[in-house]
């Protein structure tokens, strides 16, 4: 969606910069005082954002993914290990310890 977005803004913002300059007729525009402001900047603004939402979506799934990863890793080395095995704290019933 926020390719689509982005895109979307790119176009309408690089045609809003471009309408004044290929047809001689004024462009649609922010008032700020005494200058006006093209709205094509604002649509160039909002496709930036659009991509730093981009950017922000696959640094988060890609940091997702290796902390799966990395969980993965330590409950694979943790059941390959070789846990000693104390009988005195063996509560089930295969092998009772002989009473003292």
């Amino acid at each position: 969606m926020n390719i689509f977005l982005g895109l979307t803004w790119i176009l309408l913002g690089s045609g809003l910069l471009l309408y004044e300059p290929i047809t001689g007729n004024p462009s649609p525009g922010i008032k700020l005082g005494d200058s006006t402001l093209n709205a094509g900047w604002l649509a160039l603004l909002l496709a930036g954002w659009n991509g730093a939402r981009l950017w922000s979506s696959f640094s988060f799934q890609k940091n997702d993914q290796m902390r799966k990863y990395a969980l993965m890793q330590r409950s694979r080395t943790r059941q390959s290990e070789e846990r000693p095995i104390h009988e005195e704290f063996r509560f089930d019933d295969t092998n009772p310890p002989s009473p003292r």
